[in-house]
């Protein structure tokens, strides 16, 4: 399965932490399957980032190949 990560930032390796409890859509690392919807997320982080700095962001999409075990 290929999965997809939008940010301002290229992440080549996440990393997944399974021992935090209690962090259901909090600080987390999201992924999706829909590689349009990730471009879209990727240039609004890079929208929101340039209201705050006043300075050009770019805007990345990471690409990563995941199987679940069986």
């Amino acid at each position: 399965m290929i999965l997809y990560h939008g940010s301002t930032a290229i992440v080549k390796q996440p990393q997944i932490i399974t021992k935090e409890i209690g962090r259901d859509f909090g600080a987390a690392f999201y992924t999706t399957d829909i590689r349009d919807k990730t471009i879209r997320w990727a240039k609004r982080k890079a929208r929101l980032s340039f209201k705050q700095t006043r300075s050009n962001v770019d805007f990345y999409v990471s690409v990563y190949g995941w199987e679940r075990n069986p």
